[in-house]
């Protein structure tokens, strides 16, 4: 009775597990299928692939942009490598087909698809597709969704190429390949991830590439052709052999990863029309100007100079220890303000001048009086006697005196200088002018 037991709840058991093993098995052979399909796909384009190259003279003579077809009978008759058991049905008891078309002289396409038996849905179609990795393809019946043309177009695999199918006669349903062969060798019109030796064309775009929204990332380098460019948004970025450009319609940026704040420049030779600068601008060697300098604050001067000593540039602008501008003139560094002057004028006896700046002054003067004696007379600037007159004028006072003379002093900075005179038994107006030029 035990064993009786026994047998039955082993027996529950195992019907309880049933449907998990079942849905396994089915699974299982859904992949298989799938696996048997791709495997079947690539043996066939292989085979088709090598059948015309070998008849390629023959194919590009007769055929037009009307699809020719390549049966399996007349691809196993040129014995090009389909293996000895290859019954040309599919798992799905689809039979594989091929159709070649010549859409530009020099050029032909071959569509490769599965006629009859039993559709394929989509989505065992997209397993086919990526089993068969470089090769496969669709022709859908869109029962996904996803494909609201349906058998209207071919598809490769991850979209890899799209072709219309109206001229092959071709129902949904079934796996599919395009191959592209130039004068003999084959093209193909999808992109290979890996370089194929002597085949550098099969990693070659032909046409516009959409990344459809998707970053590129990790390109080690892009490169454009000479005198093309990289447009991003209005802004257009141009560079041939000798010279580039940023082209846009609004201010050009310099900022930091963010975006939030401006970031170094950091260029050779810079040529602008006008330049703006809202902090500091630094230079470590020369800067040049076509016309005015204007600063709205002081000028600082750091180059050192000293007075009476070489220089090497004529035009030169320093100063010495104090602070004192110096220009350099004839090779020499003279203080600021050579070549300038100063004029004082006094109705007095006594007078002065002020010399503005340091320098070496020759000051010239006249001393005047509207009458004077015949005892005489004496004229100093600076403590220098400079002009002596004695016994000339007359007693009743019609006469006048008038007394000149020169004087030169080299000063550091503004200096004043006096003047002044000694009239003896004179009367009415006096006057000392003063004139002082700089060296």
């Amino acid at each position: 009775m035990s064993e009786v037991l026994g047998a039955l709840f082993a027996l529950l058991v195992g019907m309880m597990y049933l449907p998990k093993i079942q849905s396994g098995i089915a699974t299982e052979r859904h992949v298989m299928t799938d696996v048997t399909t791709a495997q079947q796909q690539q043996q066939w384009v292989s085979a088709v692939s090598s059948y015309v190259s070998q008849n390629n003279a023959t194919l590009l003579a007769t055929v037009t942009t009307t699809p020719t077809p390549i049966s399996v009978a007349a691809v196993k008759a040129a014995n090009v490598g389909l293996p000895v058991g290859f019954t040309g049905t599919n798992p799905f008891n689809q039979t594989w087909a091929a159709a070649v078309t010549q859409p530009s002289v020099g050029n032909l396409q071959v569509l490769i698809y599965a006629t009859g038996g039993t559709p394929i849905n989509d989505q065992e179609l997209g397993s086919i597709a990526r089993a068969a990795m470089g090769v496969g393809g669709m022709i859908p019946t869109n029962n996904s969704g996803v494909y609201p043309g349906g058998a209207a177009t071919a598809y490769g695999a991850f979209g890899a190429w799209q072709i219309p199918t109206a001229s092959y006669g071709v129902a949904g349903g079934s796996p599919a390949s395009l191959l592209t062969f130039n004068k003999g060798t084959l093209t193909s019109n999808y992109l290979y991830r890996n370089a194929v030796p002597g085949q550098p064309q099969l990693n070659t775009m032909s046409t516009n590439l959409s990344m459809g929204g998707n970053t590129i990332t990790n390109a080690q380098q892009i490169q454009l052709a000479v005198g093309n460019g990289v447009q991003v948004g209005s802004t257009y970025y141009y560079g041939d052999s000798t010279n580039s450009a940023i082209r846009q319609n609004g201010t050009l940026y310099i900022q930091n990863q963010a975006g939030t704040a401006p970031a170094s420049l950091n260029a050779g030779n810079t040529t602008t029309q006008s330049l703006t600068a809202n902090g500091n601008a630094f230079a470590a060697g020369s800067i040049q100007s076509g016309g005015r300098m204007t600063t709205g604050e002081y000028l600082q001067v750091n180059g050192f100079a000293s007075a009476g000593s070489w220089c090497p540039s004529n035009g030169l602008v320093g100063r010495d220890g104090t602070g004192l501008l110096l220009f350099c003139q004839s090779g020499v560094w003279k203080p600021a303000g050579g070549g300038g002057s100063a004029v004082a004028y006094c109705k007095s006896t006594s007078c002065g001048i002020t010399l503005p700046s340091g320098g070496t002054w020759d000051i010239s003067g006249v001393s005047y009086a509207q009458q004077a004696a015949w005892n005489g007379a004496a004229f100093w600037i600076n403590g220098a006697l400079v002009d002596t007159n004695v016994d000339w004028g007359d007693q009743e006072g019609t006469g006048y005196g008038i007394m000149t003379g020169t004087y030169q002093i080299t000063v550091g900075g503004p200096t004043y200088i006096p003047a002044w005179t000694s009239w003896s038994s004179a009367w009415g107006d006096y006057t000392i002018t003063l004139h002082a030029t700089k060296e």
